[in-house]
């Protein structure tokens, strides 16, 4: 019997999308508690720790923290016809 192959002969493979890093954070509340706790503090690591862009997630939601300036323009001017955005502060509610 023939093996089936999942791959067609000479075609390349996609490159794999790469996500910044971020803190792993609650199996099922992901990084809320943190973020309820200390908003300016968990938002001031998160930098620290994973430097200008990072992933985190809200119950099932991913959420992007970006800080640097051109990296917020790139995002808010080019990229804003195709994302939706909530932009959230350190302070409180």
């Amino acid at each position: 019997m023939p093996k089936l192959t999942t791959k067609t002969p000479g075609a390349t493979s996609l490159p794999r999308r790469r996500t910044p890093p971020g803190p792993h954070g609650h199996l099922l509340l992901g990084s809320a508690p943190d973020m309820q706790r200390d908003r300016l503090g968990f938002l001031l690591r998160l930098t620290q720790q994973y430097g200008d862009v990072s992933l985190m997630r809200f119950l099932i939601w991913p959420a992007y923290l970006v800080n640097h300036p051109h990296d917020v323009k790139h995002v808010l001017q080019i990229s804003s016809p195709t994302r939706s955005f909530i932009p959230f502060s350190a302070r409180g509610s």
